[in-house]
């Protein structure tokens, strides 16, 4: 059995160039598959942050609510306490008694919401932090 020399030579330089071609094809495949990767962890990114977005909206505006509900309630109850005072301090000659208890009682009143806005806004960073990843 006789092989021709011609047939060895393609067959043996068909190897070495199917070889290359596949040796820079798996570096090909390997570039795709990593910016694939990349481009797939970057929407994922992207929906994990608009989820966290939303979700500190719904939040935020919840604490918004809160907050306007403590105001409506503290600012009843230091009314009725005014009231109480005027009802108790009704008679001439009063008047600078009352207005110095009825800024008292609004400074008091001030005082506890402008904490409470501190806190709030405090929360409201917080959740707004939780963006920056």
């Amino acid at each position: 059995m006789k092989v021709d020399l011609k047939y060895v030579i393609f067959t043996i330089l068909l190897a070495i160039v199917t070889g290359i071609i596949g040796y820079i094809g798996s570096f090909k495949v390997q570039k795709y598959a990593i910016q694939e990767h990349e481009r797939i962890k970057r929407i994922e990114k992207e929906a994990l942050k608009q989820k966290i977005e939303r979700e500190n909206q719904i939040l935020i505006r919840r604490i918004e609510e809160d907050y306007k509900t403590f105001k409506d309630s503290v600012t009843a109850v230091y009314v009725r306490k005014k009231k109480q005072e005027e009802h108790r301090l009704s008679g001439p000659g009063l008047s600078g008694l009352k207005s110095a208890i009825k800024a008292r009682l609004d400074g008091e009143k001030d005082r506890i919401l402008a904490e409470k806005r501190k806190e709030i806004d405090r929360k409201i960073e917080d959740l707004e932090m939780r963006l920056d990843f």
